[in-house]
């Protein structure tokens, strides 16, 4: 989820300042709003105690005059008469520092009760030695008040910070999403629009350099592949030449051995074709109108094998759009190399699509390819030594090039185990039919 750099400093910057608010309200709390809180309720048991005390020591008459001085300028209800109370089962902080007060001041345990009638009314009761005395005072009363004003001073100014460390961070990490994108274009071959060589200094470095090492690695392909040309034509032409020369043989030569020769002529043709493609790379052909069902009948046909045979476990669409050219060299790969290692047993073609998902599973009986080597098996000119050798032919390129086409359009390829034995290539692509909204064309280095 958190993979690119951008999202991995959005996270970080803002866990930081969850930890900046966090520490804040703690310290505030811990060294602010807790001892003043304790402050002001030691202070309303120091009035409560003192109120009680002052008002049985004052003579009948005068009273009154006190319980209205008290309601007034203290906000506390002072009584002798008893309060109908019930009891105080939701307390709160400063409730319970008021009652932890009173009882040192008291040295006595105290109850508050709440009462009966007003949820908002909070009594405490003085034993005195002429009579319990009964004070009353609001429920809501605060200790100390939250500092919101600076909470929200200070989450305003941490958002602002954040907001502007991420804004500078995604202007920075633009032209390394871009310079990204063109690096895997390079590396598969494509071109690639040039960066933006303007910004900051170290970036517009960057951006230069850049190009200029994506031109080089481009004429470095181009010389690579004018190169590979002039051999493949220098090596095709005495080839054709003995091919030739063995089909002007007298017939009393001897047919095993020209039937060798011309095998080991078509197998070096064959082999200089594939390294040529590979060498060159592909590009992307336009997407055709295909029917699914008749185009992969008539590629299974096209193999004259018995042992090969199409399934189709879901129905298909009348037409889809696909690429018929790189789809059938990528299941022509495939097939052959499912006939040529799992003879003699059987191989199939099935064939499966979900949403615009098209499933291609080619199911081979052979030994196997070991979990080492799943992923080896994709590199030019490597072989699994106990079946892929020299004696079953084959140029080991056939893989090589389907891994090059499944990379440029994006299909996906996995190499699994048959459960009844041997190897499943499992060919995964999007394809969309004529009459729907067309996917967009698969971009390289997206």
């Amino acid at each position: 989820m958190f993979r690119s750099l951008l999202a991995k400093t959005w996270l970080i910057l803002a866990l930081t300042v969850l930890a900046v608010l966090l520490c804040y309200t703690l310290i505030v709390t811990q060294f602010i709003i807790l001892p003043v809180a304790r402050q002001s309720a030691d202070d309303q048991a120091a009035l409560m105690k003192l109120a009680a005390e002052t008002w049985v020591e004052l003579p009948p008459y005068a009273r009154s005059y006190y319980q209205l001085e008290l309601a007034g300028q203290h906000l506390l209800l002072l009584t002798k008469t008893p309060p109908t109370t019930r009891p105080l089962l939701k307390s709160n902080m400063f409730l319970d520092m008021l009652t932890a007060a009173l009882a040192r001041r008291l040295e006595t345990d105290i109850r508050l009760r709440l009462d009966k009638d007003d949820n908002n009314l909070v009594w405490a009761s003085f034993d005195l030695p002429t009579g319990t005395v009964y004070i009353g005072f609001a429920r809501e009363r605060r200790a100390f008040p939250i500092p919101i004003a600076a909470i929200l001073i200070l989450t305003f100014a941490s958002l602002l910070v954040l907001i502007t460390s991420l804004t500078i961070v995604s202007r920075i990490t633009r032209p390394l999403v871009a310079a990204s994108r063109a690096a895997r274009r390079i590396g598969k071959g494509l071109n690639f629009e040039p960066l933006d060589e303007t910004g900051p200094e170290e970036m517009a470095v960057l951006a230069r350099s850049f190009n200029k090492m994506g031109k080089e690695v481009r004429e470095l392909l181009e010389h690579r592949t004018t190169l590979l040309a002039g051999i493949s034509h220098d090596l095709r032409t005495p080839i054709a030449r003995m091919q030739m020369a063995i089909e002007l043989l007298d017939d009393g030569s001897n047919d095993e051995l020209v039937e060798r020769l011309k095998r080991n002529l078509t197998e070096m043709d064959t082999l200089i074709g594939d390294t040529l493609a590979l060498s060159r790379g592909m590009e992307q052909a336009p997407l055709e109108a295909l029917p699914p069902g008749p185009w992969l009948t008539d590629l299974v046909n096209s193999f004259q094998n018995d042992r090969l045979r199409l399934i189709r476990l879901t129905a298909l669409p009348e037409k889809l759009m696909l690429p018929p050219l790189a789809l059938k060299r990528v299941l022509t790969n495939l097939i052959e190399n499912a006939l040529r290692y799992s003879a003699p047993g059987p191989v199939t073609l099935e064939v499966t699509m979900q949403g615009p998902q098209i499933t291609l599973t080619v199911l081979d009986r052979g030994p196997g390819i070991p979990a080492e080597a799943k992923a080896k098996i994709f590199e030019p000119f490597y072989r699994l030594e106990a079946s892929r050798n020299k004696h079953t032919g084959g140029s080991g390129l056939g893989l090589a090039i389907v891994a090059q086409l499944c990379e440029m359009y994006n299909w996906h390829l996995a190499v699994l185990d048959n459960p009844a034995g041997g190897t499943m290539m499992q060919l995964s692509l999007l394809a969309e039919s004529p009459d729907t909204e067309a996917l967009p064309a698969p971009q390289s280095g997206s």
